[in-house]
């Protein structure tokens, strides 16, 4: 069911702006005000480390906010839910080429909320471990059963809604954020568009990338974004119920938001360098001509990515070879997308890529993907041919 593009007309989502997580923000401005915020930040230091049960040493009311918030909202069909994370674990490296090539593009582009992520320089320190964060919560919270009673995705899901709220009051008191002209720091606008980018976009990019991705599949997809949505502190007022609607919000923010920045710029130039590393250094130009064909020349253009100097994917693609063991029948811009895929996922691969300093990096895969990925060999035994150039190292 479509809606009309009044729908989202400016006067509706311009209150969103100025909206937070009122519970989540009451939450954390109550243990800010009590002195126990640093307390609350080494506990989930640890827990994203270490996905424990609900610590001791958490004050009583956060942890019990963490009970409270355990559960799936009452109107969930569980089984529709873990149908549409299925697509994760059938095209598990794929979807992590989507999320570098369109889903991140799409957040860097939206300015000012871009201004949140490089708030802090954080990105210039450490490119590899912001994307990568990103892309392990998309691949934990689509895991098989990780969103049943106790499961991993809903503990992932709780730590990125209370860091949230964290960053909110933390930006907001720095005494360097302009509420006015900026609106709220990662408010409901900018936490739906996000949402959109993850389950809209993938969906959609995955087709471009030639995956066959069903209406059916799509909407069940979108489906689990929801639920995750309004987990995440998303207002159910703000988030689209069908497929048809989210898709026309996401090009209604588009319009709104999309434009040149440096802190967008930024962002990408670091995102197009992780892309990179994924590939053998004679395919440098690959990142940038992947996202040019999945995120449109008007919005590259905005986060100024190279335009190639006129090398297109289907003269990059066939000239990859062999560069790792996988995916042998698939063609051109397939194989680019399961060798890069494969690469952000999978540590032996970034090593033959010979990148050296992203050796050490590689974004964590949950146990049921990666032995299904292992299976299907798009994580094979990789070892060096005798016959690979050096060039390619």
């Amino acid at each position: 069911m479509s809606v009309a593009a009044s729908a989202y007309a400016d006067d509706r989502l311009d209150p969103w702006r100025g909206r937070g997580d009122p519970t989540a923000d009451a939450l954390i401005a109550g243990v800010a005000a009590s002195g126990e915020i640093r307390v609350v930040s080494e506990v989930l230091r640890h827990l994203v480390a270490n996905e424990q049960p609900i610590p001791e040493l958490l004050p009583p009311v956060v942890a019990a906010w963490l009970t409270d918030t355990a559960r799936l909202p009452a109107w969930v069909d569980l089984e529709r839910m873990e149908r549409g994370t299925r697509l994760a674990t059938d095209h598990g490296p794929q979807i992590a080429v989507t999320l570098v090539g369109a889903s991140l593009p799409y957040c860097y582009a939206a300015y000012p909320d871009v201004k949140v992520l490089t708030f802090s320089h954080r990105l210039d320190q450490d490119p590899y471990r912001r994307v990568g964060e990103t892309a392990q919560f998309v691949l934990g919270v689509s895991a098989p059963g990780s969103m049943r009673p106790g499961g991993k995705g809903i503990r992932k899901i709780q730590k990125v809604r209370l860091l949230h709220a964290a960053i909110r009051h933390l930006i907001t008191n720095s005494g360097r954020w302009d509420a006015a002209a900026w609106g709220t720091p990662i408010n409901q606008e900018a936490l739906v568009g996000t949402l959109l980018s993850f389950s809209v976009l993938v969906a959609r990019s995955l087709g471009v990338l030639g995956v066959r991705v069903s209406p059916q599949e799509a909407e069940d997809w979108f489906y689990a974004w929801r639920v995750i949505g309004e987990m995440l502190g998303i207002a159910p007022d703000v988030l689209p119920r069908e497929i048809d609607n989210a898709t026309l919000l996401t090009e209604v923010i588009v319009g709104r938001n999309h434009r040149h920045s440096e802190d967008g710029v930024t962002m990408t130039r670091a995102l197009l360098e992780l892309m990179a590393d994924a590939l053998p250094r004679r395919f440098n130009a690959a990142p940038a001509a992947l996202m040019r064909h999945l995120s449109g020349d008007e919005l590259c253009d905005l986060l100024e990515v190279p335009r190639g100097e006129g090398r297109s994917l289907r003269r990059l693609s066939p000239r990859l070879g062999r560069v790792v063991d996988l995916a042998q029948s698939a063609p051109g811009l397939s194989r680019l997308t399961c060798t890069m895929g494969a690469g952000l996922l999978n540590r032996k691969a970034f090593e033959l890529a010979g990148r050296r300093r992203s050796a050490s990096f590689a974004i964590p895969v949950p146990d049921a993907p990666g032995r299904a990925w292992t299976a299907s060999g798009v994580f094979p035994v990789i070892a060096k041919r005798e016959d690979d150039a050096p060039g390619d190292r």
